[in-house]
C-alpha cells in the first residue's frame, strides 16, 4: 500500500468515524425532542446501521478499494473520539437550535390558523346566534305591546318565522358548540406535538 493511499485511507476514516457520531447524535436529538417520533426508534436504530454499513464500504473503495485491515477500525474510533471531544456540544446544540426554530415556526403556523380561521368561524357563529335570538325577542315585543290588536295574525307569523329560523338556529348551535371542541382538541394536539412543558427549559443532552 503506498504513502498518499495509507493518508488517504486516515483521512476518510477519521472523516467518516466523525460522520457517525455526528449522525448518531443528530437523531437521537430529534428522538428526544419530538416524543411523536419515538416508536420509530428501531426503525432509526436500523436506519443508522445501514448508512454505517454504506458509509464506510463507499469510503473505504475510495480511499483503498477496499483493503479492509485493522488499523481502518482503529482510525474509525479516533475520528470518532476526536468528534466527541471536539464537535459534539455545537452538532447537538445547533440540532436542538434547529428543532426549537421548527417548533417555534410550527406553534406560530398554528396560532395564526386560530386566529385567523378559528376564531373568526367561532365569532360568526356566536353574532349570527345572537341575531336571531334578537330578532325573535323583537318579534316578541312587538306583540306583546304595540300590535296586540293583531296578535292572532301576529302568533301566526311568529311560528311562521319560527319554522324558518328554527332549523337554522339548531345548526349553529351544534356548529359552534363543534367549533369549540376543534378548537380544544388543536390545542391538545399542539401541546403534546411540540412538547411545550419541555420547551420551556431545553437541555441539551449528555453522555
Amino acid at each position: 500500500m503506498s504513502l498518499m493511499t495509507q493518508y488517504l485511507t486516515l483521512i476518510a476514516m477519521s472523516i467518516s468515524g466523525a460522520i457517525l457520531g455526528a449522525v448518531y447524535d443528530v437523531y437521537r436529538v430529534v428522538l428526544k425532542q419530538w416524543r411523536f417520533l419515538r416508536f420509530l426508534n428501531p426503525v432509526f436504530d436500523l436506519m443508522f446501521w445501514i448508512f454505517a454499513l454504506v458509509l464506510v464500504f463507499w469510503a473505504l473503495m475510495w480511499a483503498n478499494n477496499g483493503d479492509v485491515r485493522l488499523y481502518v477500525f482503529v482510525i474509525l474510533l479516533l475520528g470518532l473520539l476526536v468528534y466527541r471531544l471536539l464537535f459534539r456540544k455545537i452538532v447537538v446544540s445547533g440540532t436542538v437550535g434547529v428543532i426549537l426554530g421548527m417548533k417555534a415556526l410550527g406553534l406560530l403556523i398554528y396560532r395564526m390558523f386560530l386566529l385567523l380561521v378559528v376564531q373568526p368561524l367561532l365569532l360568526l357563529g356566536r353574532l349570527l346566534l345572537a341575531l336571531l335570538r334578537a330578532l325573535d325577542r323583537v318579534a316578541q315585543v312587538i306583540e306583546t305591546v304595540i300590535l296586540w290588536p293583531f296578535r292572532p295574525i301576529l302568533r301566526l307569523l311568529h311560528k311562521g318565522l319560527k319554522r324558518v329560523f328554527v332549523p337554522i338556529e339548531e345548526p349553529l348551535v351544534r356548529y359552534w358548540k363543534h367549533m369549540k371542541k376543534v378548537k380544544g382538541f388543536l390545542v391538545s394536539l399542539s401541546n403534546w406535538f411540540f412538547n411545550r412543558k419541555d420547551d420551556e427549559e431545553p437541555k441539551d443532552p449528555k453522555g
